[in-house]
């Protein structure tokens, strides 16, 4: 099932989502590892192991958004993480998004966002395509109106 890439990918995204809690705030509800009890209804979600959230985010998440075909690591690592985040269908908006922005329209959002945001912002790397997505991903987070996760999630996409 897991190759090197999801492993990365999967590991860096447990490390943002945690593990359980029960926000009335979010919208997902009781989440643990970042399954939330809303997407998944069945399952015992406080008693949910590591190990079945990652077969889950495989199955449901990795494979979908068609992270095991992107070649380089790093964006698939990016696109999961908005998958997981944002759902397959925020994040297929933000990859779409994403291909209509040049570099530096691209660049300038996200320079305008860690300085709005306040945010530390040192990628360990960047590429052309890596920025279109984080620049995507941020106008997509603005656009929802839930002012109490946007600069962590801003953040997170930042980093990822």
């Amino acid at each position: 099932m897991a190759d090197s890439k999801f492993t990365a990918a999967v590991e860096k995204t447990l490390e943002h989502e945690g593990g359980y809690v029960c926000d009335p705030h979010d919208p997902g509800g009781e989440t643990n590892f970042g399954i939330s009890k809303r997407a998944y209804p069945h399952l015992d979600i406080r008693h949910l192991t590591k190990d079945q959230a990652i077969a889950i985010y495989h199955r449901d998440y990795w494979l979908p958004s068609g992270c095991d075909s992107i070649a380089d690591p790093d964006v698939a690592g990016l696109v999961f993480d908005l998958a997981v985040n944002c759902g397959l269908g925020g994040c297929a908006k933000i990859r779409h998004a994403a291909e209509l922005l040049s570099d530096e329209e691209a660049s300038e959002v996200v320079a305008r966002a860690v300085k709005e945001y306040k945010l530390l912002y040192r990628p360990t790397v960047t590429t052309p395509e890596l920025t279109r997505l984080r620049a995507a991903a941020v106008s997509y987070y603005e656009s929802i109106k839930s002012a109490r996760f946007v600069r962590g999630w801003i953040r997170r996409a930042l980093q990822g």
